[in-house]
């Protein structure tokens, strides 16, 4: 399954929304200054613990 995430300006993990079907309806986050997105693979059950989830791809500070 394609996840498309979305981080703060720190790399903190702030929304995800699933990628759908060239058929289905998507949706496009409008970014805010210093926001990024970016699309991963995730396992069906990735939102059983989105916190979890979250953590794991939370980017490290530099």
């Amino acid at each position: 399954m394609k996840v498309q995430i979305v981080r703060d300006a720190h790399g903190k993990v702030i929304g995800t929304t699933e990628v759908g079907k060239d058929s289905e309806v998507s949706v496009k986050p409008d970014l805010e200054k210093g926001h990024t997105s970016e699309e991963i693979s995730a396992t069906d059950q990735y939102a059983h613990d989105l916190g979890g989830f979250y953590k794991q791809l939370e980017a490290k500070k530099k």
